[in-house]
């Protein structure tokens, strides 16, 4: 193996076993080394372990301004999580499917949807069939965007009509590199709901499906991410409560400050999903696509081992694996979509950087 030098000044060294190995942190990486499996290096930039180093130093002082010297141990858990990023975000890549890698003409993404979440609603959806899964390449919207769009499947893109309710698309996604991309919340923000409605995102899919008869298309809703539009008993995630700098609270938010249980948030997603749902049966009824597949970019954790949400970077099983179901689609022209194809793309009353605080990704 070729020495390395601990004090260069340009790079972190991490070790990992190569993909197929095992790759859980700890006693695994101990035991790879015993056994002489092949390892890899990756590097990191020390720019990259700085910015760590900033966000640390910035966590702790808040910590120990809110919760004294309780705030030690909540800093040393964030600061972990940290460091463990750059590793378990190449982990991720690495061994996550890219969704160019699997057979698809029409692509539904719904934002957060779990393997056991669609499993759990397939008695009340008839095109819920089999349920397959594979591993994301990235655990949170933005990440998922950076690892899957990527130079290698550039033919693909070009090939695609991408409509996307997630404003993750603003950074990471460029219209020059699909045959079309419908950023769907540039105008189709509801104010109100804080969030993309459902519907939106249906109009503009069938319409452009009908006019352009793209090879492929990716339709990527919000839901069942929060807020929770389809549950009226959970009203906090929209609500700006005196002395909260945030007007959305995540799901470790809502279980920690205002006592939801995990079955609370599970239930509210599940609402939302149903939701959902009843719009992608819209779409499918009214396009052709054989076969249209129901996935999602990320799960989504409820306290499982202390994880929450979607963070970016985390092995955790319930946000890496992401359902694939496969089912068949019609064009009955039943419905005739109210978005006109020609229309230009205008922005909304708020800021990005205010929609994606409604998302929770501020």
């Amino acid at each position: 193996m070729q020495e390395l030098d601990p004090c260069s000044s340009t790079i972190n060294h991490f070790f990992l076993p190569q993909a197929g190995g095992d790759s859980t942190p700890g006693g695994n990486l101990t035991r790879s080394l015993q056994e002489g499996k092949e390892l890899k290096i990756i590097s990191v930039n020390r720019r990259v372990m700085a910015g760590i180093y900033g966000k640390f130093v910035k966590v702790l002082k808040s910590n120990l301004d809110e919760h004294g010297l309780r705030g030690l141990p909540m800093t040393f858990s964030a600061g972990l999580h940290e460091l463990r990023k750059p590793i378990h975000h190449e982990i991720n890549k690495r061994r996550g499917t890219n969704i160019y890698d699997r057979d698809w003409d029409v692509l539904i993404l719904l934002d957060c949807t779990r393997v056991d979440m669609l499993q759990s609603l397939s008695d009340e959806f008839n095109m819920i069939g089999e349920i397959d899964s594979h591993p994301t390449p990235g655990t949170s919207s933005a990440e998922w965007m950076e690892t899957t769009f990527t130079e290698e499947y550039s033919d693909e893109m070009q090939e695609t009509v991408h409509v996307t309710a997630n404003p993750n698309s603003s950074e990471r996604l460029s219209s020059h590199d699909f045959r079309h991309l419908e950023e769907v919340w540039r105008d189709g923000w509801d104010s109100e709901l804080g969030t993309i409605p459902a519907r939106e995102v249906t109009d503009r899919a069938i319409a452009l499906h009908r006019q352009l008869n793209p090879c492929r298309m990716i339709v990527h809703y919000m839901q069942p991410h929060p807020p929770f539009i389809a549950n009226d008993e959970i009203e906090a995630v929209d609500v700006k409560k005196p002395g909260m700098e945030k007007s959305k609270m995540n799901v470790r938010e809502l279980h920690e400050q205002e006592n939801y249980t995990s079955n609370d948030l599970w239930n509210a997603h599940l609402d939302n999903l149903r939701y959902v749902l009843k719009d992608v049966e819209l779409v499918r009824s009214n396009i052709d696509a054989d076969p249209l597949v129901i996935s999602a970019d990320h799960g989504q954790a409820f306290g499982e081992r202390d994880v929450w949400g979607h963070p970016e970077s985390t092995l955790a099983e319930s946000v890496r694996l992401v359902p694939w179901c496969e089912t068949v689609a019609h064009d009955k022209r039943e419905y005739s979509p109210e978005f006109d194809v020609n229309q230009s793309i205008d922005s909304s009353d708020q800021s990005l950087e205010k929609k994606l605080e409604h998302l929770g990704y501020k």
